[in-house]
Order: structure tokens, then sequence, then C-alpha cells
């Protein structure tokens, strides 16, 4: 529907066409109320500012559209100045602007509209001007001499629209004059062919004549146009490419005529672009506003440096931004590999020989030392508008000389490193490619039909590919050169990443020798540590593939954390590692599997062993720091405070409860494959002790899926142990975790477990948590004459204790039970007395739950200022604490409430939309019970604002969730 106003922007559409577009002919009977929906949920998926944008107006709809904010306006105005640089014969801006043009185009258009009835005739038009532009873009570069470079991407095109004449003219022509003339020939046959068997017609007058001149070889069609600087003269011949239209060429001028107006002959030796390049939109315009023709500073030389790791598709990014450039650069563009990442990269010497060569200084005239050479070089560059490719430099000072002295002059410069040495360049640092452009590379090779025929397995070899060009064009073509393989074959090849890099390579072209070359150009020397980066990145093959921190890095290479960083600093300035934000890093998903390879091939099987022993008992150390900042006042698991690791590992620091939550975060990935791998090579102390320590996060987290594997592995290998006491605590954490879920019975079947252990053990502290759990898991089934009495036993057993923090809990759950029993002023009573016990304790976290209840129960009594107040106090501590999911969700679901009783609509919408947001994120069970909350705000909403509309008004909802 959205499509459809979009492709008639600022014109209404009638409602009987956007139902045709969206039903096609299966209009139900119930259109018009459907659509109306349709439009309501598009205005809110798009927000208030821009959903407002969508009017209705008689007789449908329209959508306002602003100056070039939509893609087809942008695409149809660069085309037309194309077009208007074409007529002025300015070929080198026609070419750009094209090409700018298209670089809008990502695929078909609308593919998921191409059939719906009344849209189908504007999504052909598009298509139609898109190829348009394509044909343009070749006339324009035929008459720029780029011949060569544009047969195969003719082929694809005929290949494309076997039937358009025009393709197999540009053709024609193009192998014409790059010298291949009996292939012309054979291309004016196909195309006969072609139109004889499928259409049964000739080629048109204007294609017979174009191959009769070629029989004739007429010189005529040899001419070039040397100088793309600027629009060929009046005089110039028109006769080497054809026109757009249905009339004969003009080819009266003669070549004598064109050949007047003709510049000397200017050095270009980039290689060919290659067709299948797609991407890198944003990169590419950037490196061309920053090179492109504006006014650089006289002695100021506009430079550019690509890094990223071997594969990522510099040097094509390079090559394709030349291409583009060339008109900004009339006197050449020059393009030279400098060899850095192989074993003997090229001398200065004889990389501006070749320069020098190609700006026409013969062999006899060379100086001899390199000095000389670069001045020479300097020499000629001066005021010349010269493009400069150097590829596969080695490091700056590989670089340095091959600079010009001339701000006429641009220089692009690729490299795995970083190049911070070239102060005076702009840096550009090339990551993975994004999902969509991943997509349109593999798809370029493949074909839209085998790709569209399996999506589901072209999202797993692109996953695979990790978003890395090399491995996509080699995936792409190794199953383009075997029409017999589905893409779900080529999916399970490359599933094991034990030999994943053996299957990304075709011919010449491998994924682990691209690496290979830049693990092998690490610096050698250790650093001031005693470790090499050939190491390092070796023990980085013993992580899982998610970020990491610096500490992780220092306990792994076993060094400081000023020795890691400078390890880590030299592995990321050569792209074998990357940082995400500062102080974490990440290996690409195919850079991890050859750092696991090394590290399998490199390091003995002891080596790896104590290596990870190593890591995992810091994890179990680093968990216990956060831990304590966490779970304050509660009682740690048994044997839990006594540190695994050695006294000088250096440890994170956390300055405060939020920094503690913050980490086990951002860690939780790596502490469950602490884990599970701790688990497999039976290492139980290791497992026991983080699995113990993970209930504080989880309790405050409430992710109960993992929350309940790590408990189960903890208890497997506390029962290995024979550790009664951490047994019994993992059990009530798997019963923790199972309550949360909403599994109750099984919860409570852990419960009576673990509480028949802490009976044999004499273990009373233990008893009154185990008591308190079934009395909540009895709460949470409705049970609540149950829960008070298991309520009542721990309050009066832990009394008895003197555990006053623990105390303020049990009465916390009391009041939550009294509140939903209706007993209010007994709510009311435990509610304060438990606050007051966690503020004496300074146990904040419990204030602020104890807070969130006392707000509900007041709200319940009708005393609603009150019940606001303790609500905004509940979530000032949230703030302060940082997130506590499940509490916050609980603070912001009876704010709501409060709001709605309070008739405050507005706020009560906005608190329940934020419970939503967070409910959703955390796989929160209340998620339904708070969008039905929203539901009957609408439906007031509704009511209110159409009184014909069936029903009472319905208020706000009061009930909230506990």
């Amino acid at each position: 529907m959205l499509t459809s106003l979009l492709l008639e922007p600022n014109q209404v559409v009638s409602v009987d066409r956007l139902c045709g577009a969206v039903w096609g002919d299966a209009v139900p009977s119930a259109a018009m109320a459907s659509l109306h929906n349709h439009v309501m949920h598009v205005r809110r998926q798009l927000g208030s500012q821009a959903g407002a944008r969508i009017r209705t107006q008689s007789p449908g709809y329209l959508v306002e559209v602003r100056h070039a904010e939509l893609d087809v306006e942008v695409f149809e105005s660069l085309c037309a100045k194309g077009h208007q640089a074409a007529l002025a014969q300015d070929w080198a801006q026609a070419s750009v602007l094209f090409r700018e043009a298209l670089v809008l185009w990502r695929g078909e258009p609308c593919p998921d509209l191409a059939e719906a009835g009344t849209v189908a005739s504007h999504i052909h038009g598009l298509s139609e001007i898109r190829l348009a532009a394509l044909v343009a873009r070749v006339d324009a570069d035929l008459r720029l001499g780029r011949h060569g470079e544009l047969v195969a991407e003719l082929r694809m095109l005929i290949n494309e629209h076997p039937l358009r004449e025009m393709l197999h003219e540009l053709l024609m022509l193009a192998l014409y004059q790059a010298g291949r003339r009996v292939e012309a020939m054979d291309a004016f046959l196909q195309l006969r062919k072609t139109l004889v068997d499928e259409l049964g017609v000739e080629p048109s007058a204007r294609t017979r004549d174009l191959h009769r001149r070629m029989l004739d070889a007429d010189p005529t069609l040899d001419i070039r146009y040397a100088s793309a600087s600027k629009p060929a003269t009046k005089n110039a011949s028109n006769a080497s490419t054809i026109t757009n239209d249905d009339n004969e060429t003009d080819d009266t001028n003669t070549a004598t005529d064109a050949a007047q107006d003709q510049q000397p002959a200017t050095a270009s030796t980039l290689p060919t672009s290659s067709i299948h390049f797609s991407g890198r939109a944003t990169e590419l315009r950037a490196i061309c506003d920053h090179l492109a023709a504006a006014e650089h500073e006289a002695h100021t030389v506009p430079m550019l440096v690509l890094s990223g790791l071997g594969g990522i598709g510099k040097s094509a990014l390079a090559v394709r931004a030349a291409h583009t450039l060339s008109a900004d650069y009339p006197d050449g563009q020059l393009y030279i590999s400098l060899h850095g990442t192989s074993s003997v990269p090229r001398t200065a010497t004889e990389v501006l020989g070749n320069l020098l060569r190609d700006l026409g200084v013969p062999n006899s005239d060379l100086p001899s030392d390199e000095e000389g050479r670069a001045a020479r070089f300097r020499s000629l560059t001066s005021g010349r508008r010269l493009l400069i490719v150097l590829d596969d430099a080695r490091d700056a000072a590989q670089a340095r000389p091959l600079l010009p002295g001339s701000g006429s002059c641009a220089v692009l410069v690729t490299s795995r490193r970083r190049l911070p040495g070239l102060v005076d360049a702009i840096p550009m640092h090339l990551d993975a490619l994004a999902p969509a452009e991943a997509l349109e590379v593999f798809t370029g090779i493949v074909g839209t039909k085998r790709v569209d025929a399996e999506p589901e397995a072209t999202a797993q070899v692109l996953g695979y590919c990790g978003g890395l060009p090399l491995a996509l064009r080699i995936a792409a073509a190794r199953l383009a050169s075997r029409p017999a393989w589905t893409v779900a074959m080529l999916a399970t090849r490359l599933d094991g990443e034990h030999r994943r890099l053996d299957e990304l390579r075709v011919e010449d072209l491998a994924v682990r020798a691209s690496f290979q070359m830049s693990f092998s150009n690490l610096p050698g020397q250790p650093a001031p540590g005693g470790l090499t980066c050939a190491v390092a990145f070796r023990l980085l093959g013993l992580l899982p593939g998610y970020e990491f921190g610096v500490h992780v890095a220092a306990v792994l290479f076993d060094q400081t954390l000023e020795q890691a960083e400078d390890l880590l600093a030299t592995l990321t300035d050569t792209s074998l590692v990357e940082t995400t934000v500062p102080g974490r890093y990440r290996l690409h998903d195919l850079l991890r599997v050859f750092a696991v390879e090394l590290s399998s091939a490199e390091l003995t099987e002891d080596e790896r062993d104590r290596t990870s022993r190593r890591l995992l008992s810091w994890y179990a150390d680093a968990l216990l720091a956060a831990v304590r900042l966490i779970g304050r006042s509660k009682r740690m698991p048994p044997g839990a405070e006594q540190a695994m690791g050695e006294p000088h590992w250096q440890l994170p620091e956390f300055a405060a409860h939020r920094d503690a939550l913050a980490w086990c975060q951002a860690e939780e990935d790596h502490l469950i494959w602490a884990l599970r791998t701790a688990s497999a090579r039976k290492w139980h102390d290791i497992v026991v002790r983080i699995a113990s320590l993970m209930w504080f996060y989880y309790i405050v987290a409430g992710s109960h899926a993992p929350f309940a594997t790590t408990q189960r592995l903890g208890a497997d290998s506390a029962l290995a142990l024979g550790d009664e006491p951490a047994y019994a605590w993992l059990l009530t954490g798997l019963g923790s975790a199972l309550k949360q879920a909403g599994d109750y019975e099984e919860a409570i079947d852990c419960f009576r477990s673990a509480l028949r252990i802490r009976q044999r053990l004499g273990d009373e502290r233990g008893l009154v948590n185990i008591q308190n759990n079934i009395a909540s898991a009895r709460y949470l089934q409705g049970r609540y004459d149950e829960a008070l009495e298991w309520f009542g036993q721990a309050e009066a057993a832990v009394t008895a204790i003197g555990d006053l923090a623990a105390l303020s809990i049990i009465l916390n759950n009391a009041a939550e039970t009294c509140n939903d029993m209706g007993d209010l002023p007994e709510a009311v009573a435990k509610y304060e007395r438990s606050i007051e016990l966690a503020v004496a304790t300074r146990n904040l976290h419990q204030v602020g739950m104890a807070r969130t209840g006392f707000g509900e129960t007041l709200r319940r009594m009708g005393r609603l200022t009150d019940s606001l107040e303790q609500h905004r106090l509940a979530l000032a501590i949230q703030d302060e604490l940082g997130s506590d999911h499940r509490q916050l969700l609980t603070a912001l679901d009876r704010l709501g409430a409060t709001f709605a009783d309070l008739g405050r609509v507005q706020d009560a919408r906005h608190s329940w939309q934020e419970a939503l947001a967070l409910a959703e994120r955390t796989t929160d069970l209340r998620a339904a019970e708070i969008r039905d909350r929203l539901e009957e705000v609408a439906k007031a909403d509704r009511s209110q604002a159409d009184p014909n509309q069936a029903g009472p008004s319905q208020a706000g909802p009061s009930q909230a969730s506990s």
C-alpha cells in the first residue's frame, strides 16, 4: 500500500486503485475497512511525524514527499542531467551522472509487487528507465574509449534482455573498437539468429548498416576520443557509437575532421572494474566527494587510504572509484600494485620507473637512483590532473616516495594496515558488507533465479561468508560453475568450521591464502612482554566468536593490560582484529576460523588446556568481583569467596552496581561459553563457581532460558564433585530459573530436593531461602493461602536467625500476596516494615522493589497521589542501579495503571509502551497482558473519537500485573 502511494507521490491514489494494488483481482468484501487498518498500521510504524504525511483526501490517500526525498526522483534528476551532458557531447560528465543514478538501484523494483495489478505499469516503467540509463551510460563510456571494459557487462545485459537490439549494437561496437573484429561479426550473427528464431524478423536497417560498415572496415568506426576532460567539439564524429533513438547514426563527418580535435593520448593503466562490483555505495560516494575535481590547495595532495582485512574489497573499490573519477583527472589515471603483502614488496626505485614509463619517459632517460626518479616524477606530475592508485602498500614508508608534489594530482592508497604515517591522508577503514550488499554481490554472480528459489540456503551461505567480498565471490563462482549444485548443497559444504576455508577457494583465489599473507607480515620480534603478535593471534583462536575486552586478552596472552593493548593495537593496525568500541575487540568470523586452525596446528594440547583453564578461572574471579556489588547483602554461594586465579591477575574494577551489571551483560555470552567449555573438559570446580555466581546476575536480568542452562550445568558438576552445599545452592537456582519461566511444579520439585539437603546439613539460612522460593512459586500459581503459610514459616525462621536483609525480602513478598488477596491494610503494614529494613541494611534494590509493590497497594486503596510518588521513587532507584529488567517492567506497568486511574491516558499509554518494549526485548511472559492494556486504551480513544461506534466508552484499565 505504501509503495503504491510512493509511486505517485503528492498525488491522490483512489481507494479502488489501492485495493487493486494490495489484493489484485481478489479484493475482499471488507476491503475498505481492511485498507483503513493498513493505513493506520503504516502510520503507527512510521511514527507520529512521518505517519502524518500519509493524508486522507477524497477519493483515497496521498503521501507527502519533499524534494529529493524519494530515490526515484533523485534517479530521474540525475538521468536528466546525464542526457543534457550527452546532448552537449560532454561524455565524461554524462558517464559520471548516469553512474551516480544507477548506484541508487538494488535489484528489480518492488519485487513483491511485480504482479500487483494497478502498479504493474509503474514497475515496468521503472525497469525501462533503468535500462535506458544503462544504455546511455554504456554509450558515453564507448565514446570515452572504454570499450575493453564494457564487453563483459554488455554480454551480461544481453543475457538478461536478449531481444534489445541496442545492446547488441553496443556490444558489436565495443568488440570492434577493442580490435576483436571477428567477435563483433559473430555478435551480429547471434543477434540475427535470436531475432529470427524468437520473432521471425531480421535485424533493423540501422543494425544491418553497422554490420556492413564493419565488413567494409569503415575508418570512422576506429576514431577514439582521447581526452575525457572536455565535451567533444561539434565536428567530432559520432560514428563510433549508436544513438538512443530509432534514427540512423550521422556518419557524414570524416575521420580526418574528428582527428583534428584529438588531444595527445593520456596515460590510463587502470585495471578493468569488475562487472560484479556491488555495494559500497556510501564509501564510493565519500571517496569521490573527497577526490573529485574540487579546488585543492596547490601544495597539498588530496589523498585517501583504504584499509581493511584481506579480501574485504579494497582494490575493487579503489579501481571502481578511479574509473568513476576519470573525468576529473583527464591527464591520466595511473595504477600500480606495490605487492606490500608479498614476501618481496616492490622498491620505490622499481615502482617509480614504472610510473615514469607510463608517463612517456623512455628507459634511456630514466634516472638510475630513487631520489632522481622521485624528483623526475614530481616534476612530470606538477600541474597535471592525474589520479594515482597505489594498491597493496606494505606501510607508509613504501608509499611516501611515490607521492606527487602538486595538489593538482590525487592519490588513492590501499593497504591492510591503516598507515597513520601518511599524516595528510583521509583514512577509510572498510568493514564487512551489509547483508543486503552481500546478497547483491552473490546474486550478481549466481543469478536471481537460483537465489530466489532457495532464500534460506542463500542466507546460510551469506552468513558463512561473513560479508567478506572475496569469500562471497568465491562461493558464488563455485556455485555458478556447477549448474547441478543447489545453494543448499553449497551451504552444507560450508557448514563445518573445520572445512570452511578449504571450501572457500577456486582456482588461484583462496580466503585462507589471503589471510596467511597478513599473518606472515606480522612483526617477527617479540613485544615488550616477550610475546610475538603471531603467537597472540594464535591464542585468540581459543576464544569463541564474540566481542572481548582487553582484560580477557591480557589473561589469554598472560601479559599486563598495557602489554595486551600494544599487541591488540598492532593486530588492529594490520586488520587481523577489529575494534568495535574503545576497549572491545572482535575477529571477523572467517578470521576466527583461521585463528582456530593456527591454534590447533601450532599450539600443543597442553598449551591449549593451560591457557583455557587460566582464562576460565579468570572469568570466575571477575564474575565474583561483579557479584559482590550486584548481590551486596545477599548470602554468597558456598566457597565462592576464595579466588581461583593468580594474585597478579588484573580484574575489572566496578565503581557502582550499574557498572558490575553492565559488565555481566557484555560478557554473558563468554560466561556461558566458559561454563560449557569447562563442563566439556570436566573442570567441575570452575563450572560450579561460575554457575553459582551467575544466579545473582540472572535474578536481576530475568533471562530464564540461559539461567536454567547455567544452573543445570552447575548442578551436574556439583553432583560429580559430591559437593552437597553447592548442589543444594544450584538446585535452588534451577528452581528459580524454572519459576521465572512459568514451570512452577518442576521448580517446586527442585526446591523440595534442595530443602531436604539443607535440612540434612542443618543450614538454617538456606532453609529460609527455599521456604521463601516455594511461597513465591505458590503465589505465582494463585495459591495465595499456601503462599502465606510458607512465607509465615520463612518469616519466623529468619526472625530467629536475626537476618534483617532476608526478613525485608520475605515481608515484601508476603505483602505482595496480601495485596492480591485484597487484604490491603496488612499489605501496607508489611510493605512499610520491608522498606524500613531495606533502608537499614542499605539494600537499595530491595527498597525499589518494596516501593513498587507499595505503590500498587496504595493505588488499589484509591490513594493515587501517594501511589504515584512511590512509583517515581522506585523508578529513580532503577535509574541509579541500572537494568533489573523484571523489576523495571513491573514498575512501569504499575505506574501506567496509576496514570490510567488518574485519567492521564497519554501518560499511561507512554508507560505501558515502554513496558511492552522491555517485555518483548527480554521475552518476559507479561508482554501479552501489557499489550491488552494498550489495546483497551486504544479502544477507549476510538470510542471517544467516534460516538456512533457500538458499545459504551471504556475506561482505561486499572488492573496491573503482579
